[in-house]
C-alpha cells in the first residue's frame, strides 16, 4: 500500500495508517497514543466479537445477546 509516484492519493490511505499508528503501543510510553489522548484503549476489530459487558454473577453478555434482548 503506498502512494502514486505524484503522491496525489495519500489521503485514500491516511485512515489506515492513522488507526494503525494509534493503535500500535508506543515504545517510549508504554501506552496506545489513542488511550494517552482519549483515556480508553484503543478497540480493535476484535473487540466487537468478544463479550461488552460482565454481569455481577460473572457471566457475560455478548453483543449479540444484547441485540436479542432489546427486540
Amino acid at each position: 500500500m503506498y502512494v502514486n509516484e505524484s503522491q496525489s492519493d495519500w489521503m485514500k490511505f491516511y485512515a489506515i495508517v492513522n488507526y494503525a499508528v494509534n493503535a500500535m503501543v508506543n515504545r517510549s510510553t508504554g501506552k496506545f497514543p489513542h488511550e494517552l489522548l482519549y483515556g480508553v484503549p484503543v478497540r480493535m476489530p476484535q473487540d466487537l466479537l468478544l463479550p461488552i459487558s460482565i454481569l455481577s454473577d460473572g457471566s457475560s453478555l455478548s453483543r449479540d445477546d444484547l441485540r436479542k434482548q432489546a427486540r
